[in-house]
């Protein structure tokens, strides 16, 4: 019965703190500077050259996808 009560208190222990840590700051903030273009760089895009069709429709696709169609 000990044992019992004690895996009990270990997974409400668990599930208590799961919630916490998926709501992390830190690593919201570092997540959206990973998917973040830096400003440095943007003005250079025109000058790329992409070759390959099927990549120039997901390049397109991606730009359209987040607000930047012209």
């Amino acid at each position: 019965m000990k044992r019992i009560l004690g895996y009990l208190a270990l997974s409400i222990a668990l599930a208590w703190t799961l919630p916490l840590r998926a709501q992390d700051p830190e690593r919201d903030s570092i997540m959206q500077a990973l998917k973040t273009i830096d400003p440095e760089i943007v003005r250079y895009f025109p000058r790329w050259r992409v070759c390959e069709p099927n990549l120039q429709l997901q390049i397109r696709q991606t730009f359209i996808l987040y607000g930047r169609d012209k």
